[in-house]
């Protein structure tokens, strides 16, 4: 399976559909928060699941977390904002123990990274329109087969 990550649109209609473009293949988005509204969007554009946790510039309605299962990959999804992931990763590694999964995705810095601690992979896809250290708009993808993953990230506008 291929899921999708996408965070911090900031409704963005424009990053969005180039985004869609490039996600024909997805089995499920995620949306990471700040601009819920844009994962309906997203969700009325495609016929895959999509989810959508809220960020700090979102309010009521969705979420701060989820826990989901893909294949036999376990996932905590969330904004990161109410774990300080701008300080450091700490409270959300912990976090991410404490749920037992094997996948965290979050987004809230703006920054794209990827990184696997304590048998955790942590993958932020950064901002679909707001880049904070790289000079594009950046997304993730998530292989899936069984309980194997492999993460990327990538920019926008690349072919």
């Amino acid at each position: 399976m291929k899921l999708y990550a996408v965070s911090d649109s900031h409704g963005s209609k424009f990053s969005l559909d180039a985004f869609l473009l490039k996600a024909k293949d997805a089995d499920a988005i995620v949306h990471l928060g700040d601009f819920t509204g844009d994962a309906q969007y997203l969700a009325k554009k495609t016929a895959c699941p999509v989810y959508s946790v809220r960020g700090n510039c979102d309010f009521g309605g969705q979420p701060l977390e989820i826990l989901q299962n893909f294949e036999k990959v376990s996932v905590l999804m969330t904004h990161g904002h109410m774990l300080s992931v701008k300080y450091d990763l700490s409270r959300l590694r912990y976090r991410g123990m404490e749920a037992r999964v094997n996948l965290v995705l979050y987004g809230h810095t703006h920054q794209p990274m990827m990184e696997y601690m304590d048998g955790i992979f942590f993958v932020n896809p950064g901002s679909l329109c707001r880049p904070r250290g790289v000079e594009q708009p950046t997304y993730a993808s998530i292989m899936i087969e069984g309980n194997r993953m492999l993460p990327s990230l990538y920019n926008l506008y690349q072919r």
